[in-house]
Formats: C-alpha cells, sequence, structure tokens
C-alpha cells in the first residue's frame, strides 16, 4: 500500500459510532453492510398470514420494515439472529415485504466531506539530563490523540452524535408541522464517550482510523452560507484504548 491514493466508493469517506467500549472490527468491512452506512436490506414476497422472515445473515437491530413501500409500526417488528418475526395487521400475500437491518453495533454517522478526517497526535516527553546538562534519556509523560471530522449531513442522528443525545430535543410531525428538531449548541456539557471509526479507501483496499473509547470535546465553527453544505466539525480525543490505524488489503 505504498504511496497511497484514497479513493471513492462504497462506505468512502463515511464515520460510524457505537456505544463506548465497542471493540473496533478485525476487518472493517464487517461493520459496513451492503448499503454502505451499517445496514444491509433483505426483500420479500409475502404468503396469506405470513410473520415470520429469515435475513441473510444476522441482524443487531432492525432499522426499517416495510410493506409495500409503507413502514410498520417498528414495536410490531422484532429480531433474534437472522429471524424477523412480524405482528401487525396479516397480510394477505403478495405484498412486498423489505427489511432493513443493522449488520452490528455501527451506526452511521454521516458522510466526511472532500477536506477527510485529520489525526493529530501530541506528545510531551522529560528529557533526563546529566550533570553536563547532556540529554541521556527521554521519557513520555503525557501524550494525546485526537481526531477532526468534518460531517456533512445534518439529520437528527448526526446532530445527536455531534453534540450528544441529551442536547437534542425532537418533536414528532403533526397535521399541522413536520418534525423540529432543537440542537442546543449552547450546551454546558459534552457528548457522552462512544466508539468511532472513519472508514477510507485505496483501490481494492480499505483503511480505518477508530478508538473504542473517545469523547468529542470541541466543535469548529459552523458557517451558514448559500450554496454550502453545512458541515459540523467534531474534535474527538481518545481515551482508554487510544487510536488505532487499521489496514484491510484487498
Amino acid at each position: 500500500m505504498s504511496n497511497a491514493k484514497l479513493g471513492i466508493g462504497l462506505a468512502t469517506g463515511m464515520a460510524f459510532h457505537a456505544p463506548a467500549g465497542t471493540a473496533l472490527p478485525t476487518y472493517p468491512t464487517d461493520i459496513v453492510g451492503e448499503n454502505g452506512d451499517g445496514t444491509s436490506t433483505d426483500e420479500f414476497t409475502a404468503t396469506a398470514a405470513q410473520d415470520s422472515f429469515t435475513l441473510s445473515e444476522s441482524a443487531n437491530a432492525i432499522s426499517s420494515f416495510t410493506i409495500d413501500g409503507v413502514e410498520a409500526d417498528p414495536d410490531d417488528v422484532s429480531v433474534t439472529g437472522t429471524t424477523v418475526t412480524y405482528s401487525g395487521t396479516a397480510l394477505v400475500g403478495g405484498e412486498k415485504i423489505a427489511i432493513t437491518y443493522f449488520v452490528g453495533a455501527w451506526r452511521a454517522i454521516g458522510d466526511v466531506t472532500h477536506d477527510g478526517i485529520t489525526v493529530t497526535t501530541d506528545k510531551s516527553v522529560n528529557n533526563i539530563r546529566n550533570w553536563a546538562n547532556v540529554i541521556k534519556r527521554s521519557t513520555l509523560s503525557e501524550h494525546t490523540e485526537t481526531v477532526q471530522v468534518p460531517i456533512m449531513d445534518t439529520t437528527e442522528d448526526s446532530l445527536k452524535a455531534v453534540v450528544g443525545a441529551a442536547n437534542v430535543a425532537v418533536t414528532p410531525a403533526s397535521g399541522s408541522h413536520g418534525k423540529t428538531i432543537d440542537c442546543d449548541l449552547s450546551a454546558g456539557s459534552l457528548p457522552d464517550p462512544e466508539a468511532y471509526i472513519f472508514i477510507m479507501k485505496d483501490g481494492d483496499d480499505v483503511m480505518a482510523v477508530g478508538m473504542s473509547n473517545g469523547q468529542i470535546t470541541a466543535v469548529d465553527a459552523i458557517t451558514f452560507a448559500p450554496e454550502n453544505t453545512i458541515n459540523w466539525t467534531p474534535t474527538i480525543t481518545a481515551q482508554e484504548g487510544g487510536l488505532h490505524f487499521i489496514s484491510e488489503e484487498g
């Protein structure tokens, strides 16, 4: 992978998060799913009164269950392994069922802008000198690893990830208004620690930068301007477990 040139393709430039302490994948492609955002989709033609569907791979959770394109009530759908159970209004047969599901604990935050992520490693050392004031040894006293990641999506999920779920209030749509998202940019608390991974491609090779425990400690200035995307650029500080670079070749 000498002279790596990051290209485009499935999951390139995607940011994912998971509960704090989630182990980084040995193979980054394992968390991508066929849709590139951590999910896969299976489609079925229902039989009369069918209430069980077998997925092509084990699911961590259901993202959506649609019947002829109409979203079913999430309370009517459950999953265990590869088995999805539907308990809503009985199917008459012939309906087109599409089930989108998470293949693991990782969830997409959103697309990273063309600027890409910036990894910074700061190390502080103690220089040990002899009587003649010559440095004879250096020891590491402190180290900090951070990732800056510009997210170009402004969604409920991306905002909760960037500023913390506790700082985002969502009001469902009503008969007269659409769903509203109130994001408290002046909140006095930091988002809770989470696991993060950022996936990139180099031809057929995949690279990732990730941490099992990290916390967003700052968010860059946000520009709202005509014809520009709104970018949210948090700085994530690696905590226990540190920051890792993973390369999956071929």
